[in-house]
């Protein structure tokens, strides 16, 4: 059993299927961007926005396919007097996107995933408590330590529960658009970060050995 480490939920590892994901550090210019935004992120196909002054916390999060005029709100605006909102943790794929809208209060937190093709103008997915920790782990946290994302709007995930300082369990999970998400293998055993995906099969390390799975 490997121990868990401190709440480390908003830190969270997200890697693309052969996708660059640049974070931005400019506001950059496209001609779907709205007056008075920012960019977070981008790839070659899909640029991110949101208002000014911290993302989702004061505006919608909108996003848009490079050079063209029209966009999506990923994300709406809060309402007026709500606290402690953020977005991050950005993959792309082709026209998708997927990102990770996180909650947070006193010494907890949860995390949504949202998946959307920008092109369709459509979400394909929406993932409810993908991530949490409560009192700061001490009484329970689920991290995510690796997720992929592929052009269909698929998604897969390895999740790690447990307690700050106590045992880990490890779970592969997988979800595609139109259905739930399932769990397809659970263990103390799988390796962490070692999921991988190939068209509609999914392939991990478990106890020393792989492991495969097709997409649910």
């Amino acid at each position: 059993m490997k121990s868990i480490g401190g709440a480390t939920a908003l830190a969270l590892t997200a890697i693309a299927l052969s996708t660059h994901v640049t974070q931005a550090r400019g506001s950059g210019q496209a001609p779907c961007r709205p007056p008075g935004t920012v960019l977070l992120a981008h790839d070659a196909t899909v640029r991110v926005y949101a208002r000014k002054g911290g993302a989702a916390r004061r505006g919608p999060v909108i996003a848009c396919l490079s050079g063209r005029m029209r966009g999506m709100t990923l994300l709406a605006a809060p309402p007026a007097g709500s606290c402690c909102f953020g977005v991050g943790d950005f993959l792309f794929a082709g026209d998708v996107v997927a990102l990770q809208a996180s909650r947070w209060g006193v010494d907890s937190a949860t995390g949504e995933l949202l998946v959307a093709n920008v092109e369709r103008r459509q979400v394909l997915q929406r993932i409810p408590d993908i991530w949490s920790y409560a009192d700061a782990g001490f009484v329970g946290e689920v991290r995510v330590t690796k997720l992929l994302l592929n052009a269909r709007g698929d998604v897969a995930w390895i999740s790690a529960s447990g307690r700050r300082g106590g045992s880990v369990v490890y779970s592969v999970r997988a979800s595609a658009p139109g259905g739930s998400p399932a769990t397809l293998a659970e263990g103390a055993g799988i390796g962490e970060e070692s999921l991988s995906l190939s068209g509609s099969t999914l392939s991990w390390w478990q106890d020393g050995s792989e492991r495969s799975a097709q997409m649910p």
